[in-house]
């Protein structure tokens, strides 16, 4: 046989695989639209509709999990959502009575996605830029849906990528917030126990609501959630071999118990906060204000902001309000400077003063750590509150005030006093030597 032969039949052998294939290649993807009865976009709109379904059909609603931040730096928070044809009715597992109707849908962006359109206070709270955070909290109001079955929904925000939670309420929001905010109220600070032949500590940041687990040299950091049975983990963690992810909080006893499979009878023993440790609930309120040497006063009022754990103050001028932030490790409540509104495009500023015995300024303090720290009496009948600086060494101060800051022509940070009638307390801008908190009946 020669090579011009040779290479005939080989021709004719490759034309015959090239031909074969061509017909498999054919079936295959006949087979692949046969198998697929519908268009991608009428099996989209299936699925919308399916998640529409399960969404409205649940009696309570639904708890929401929900993680802002990329880096988990807020911890985790549970919304409650009842979907109705066109609203949703959200409400926060830390707030009791908070529930606020806005509107939502799931349309198709590569993948079905659930987003609350219109604005809501609570929702829209950690994606909604200010003066100070013109990224917000990086938070989410769009979510991508993974994964759907009748009682739990997977999803990811689209900002962050965090994966959240919607699972089906078994009572009502009011219900589930009142058995959530009673185990964030009476948290511990840190918890013993053991894995396997392990011994395992645990100390919790609870402003982060971060989780560090020490077990041997190994060091396991984790974020959580407060939620109506205890806490629940951002991802599963594991020590000793087991899978660990919630945890059933005992209030009278101080103990964690896992719930997951296979770590069940799991349990440690949590630590609780000392004596002088003020839980966050018991600040809110009307308050006596005095400073001056007790020769001036005002009413003020302290409400409650739990979704970021801070207190509003209000009473001292119509045209601002101050926010305090509470330290969930320590109990303490901080009042750091902080801008507060603007008068001819200058920004107002409530500031903390070093002021001496004559009413001249040693220092003012701009940055938020130089804050003025409330002591409490530790009587939890007639409460009283103290000013003192929270770091006195580095930034004292005993007094505030309010001070405009600007550029001026040649581009340098220059401060007017404020002597806008409608800005004074007491006809003054001036906060000297804040003494007193007491709380009023």
């Amino acid at each position: 046989m020669n090579n011009n032969m040779i290479t005939k039949k080989w021709a004719a052998q490759a034309w015959g695989i090239f031909v074969l294939t061509s017909l498999l290649l054919t079936s295959c993807l006949k087979n692949q639209e046969d198998f697929f009865e519908e268009s991608a976009s009428a099996r989209m709109t299936n699925t919308i509709n399916k998640a529409k379904d399960i969404l409205r059909n649940s009696e309570y609603g639904w708890e929401f999990e929900y993680y802002p931040d990329r880096e988990l730096s807020y911890g985790g928070l549970v919304y409650t959502v009842k979907f109705d044809s066109l609203d949703a009715t959200i409400g926060c597992s830390l707030i009791p009575d908070s529930t606020v109707t806005t509107y939502y849908r799931i349309t198709n962006d590569n993948g079905p996605v659930l987003t609350f359109d219109t604005y809501n206070p609570l929702i829209h709270y950690f994606a909604t830029p200010s003066a100070g955070e013109y990224e917000a909290k990086d938070g989410d109001f769009e979510f991508v849906i993974e994964k759907l079955t009748d009682d739990e929904i997977v999803l990811y925000g689209k900002r962050t990528l965090n994966t959240m939670y919607l699972r089906k309420l078994k009572y009502s929001p009011d219900e589930y917030a009142a058995k959530t905010i009673a185990i964030c109220d009476n948290f511990i600070q840190s918890m013993t126990g053991s894995v396997g032949e392990s011994d395992v500590n645990a100390t919790f940041d609870l402003n982060a609501k971060s989780i560090e687990f020490i077990q041997g040299t190994d060091t396991i950091t984790s974020y959580f959630t407060f939620n109506d049975e205890g806490i629940r983990l951002y991802a599963p963690l594991k020590l000793g071999g087991l899978n660990m992810q919630s945890f059933a909080y005992d209030i009278e006893a101080k103990t964690l118990t896992c719930l997951d499979e296979g770590c069940d009878s799991l349990t440690f023993q949590g630590t609780p906060h000392d004596e002088d440790y003020m839980p966050y609930s018991l600040y809110a309120g009307r308050y006596k204000l005095r400073y001056h040497n007790d020769q001036l006063e005002a009413n003020i009022e302290l409400i409650p902001n739990r979704i970021d754990g801070s207190y509003r103050l209000t009473g001292l001028n119509p045209n601002y309000e101050l926010t305090l932030n509470y330290d969930f490790n320590t109990g303490e409540l901080l009042l750091s400077p902080q801008m507060i509104g603007v008068i001819d495009n200058k920004a107002v500023y409530f500031l903390t003063i070093d002021m001496d015995d004559k009413g001249n300024a040693n220092s003012i303090w701009v940055g938020e750590e130089c804050a003025l720290k409330l002591v409490w009496n530790k009587n939890n009948t007639y409460p009283v509150f103290t000013f003192e600086a929270d770091n006195p060494d580095k930034y004292p101060c005993n007094s505030a005030g309010l001070l405009m800051l600007y550029y001026d022509e040649d581009d340098e940070l220059t401060g007017d006093r404020v002597d806008d009638p409608a800005w004074l307390t007491n006809d003054s801008p001036l906060f000297p030597d804040l003494n007193t908190l007491t709380k009023l009946k």
